[in-house]
């Protein structure tokens, strides 16, 4: 057992955006203009879900289902199908309005 040489790499902390961060994140885009207002829906779908940047890239409008339950659907990694609700702050910012 002694002979086996000790591991090389140490394991990479997984860090997360604090609150002020977040906040941040979500009012740096343009609320005047269309593309700053589909921006900070972006991150807000992708901070409150933890979507891989493909997984957001393929988003699709089937596969955002508002209303009661309101929810994102789309197929993760290794082909897995993921559902994760949404908040009802993140309906709101998506609704017209």
């Amino acid at each position: 057992m002694l002979s086996i040489p000790p591991k090389r790499f140490d394991r990479r902390i997984v860090t997360y955006l604090t609150e002020p961060e977040i906040d941040a994140l979500l009012h740096a885009s343009d609320q005047g203009t269309w593309t700053g207002r589909r921006d900070r829906i972006m991150l807000a779908v992708v901070i409150q879900t933890g979507r891989r940047a493909s997984e957001l890239a393929a988003l699709t409008i089937g596969d955002v289902h508002m209303g009661s339950g309101a929810h994102v659907s789309c197929q993760g990694k290794g082909r897995i199908q993921r559902i994760t609700p949404l908040t009802s702050s993140t309906v709101a910012m998506c609704s017209p309005g």
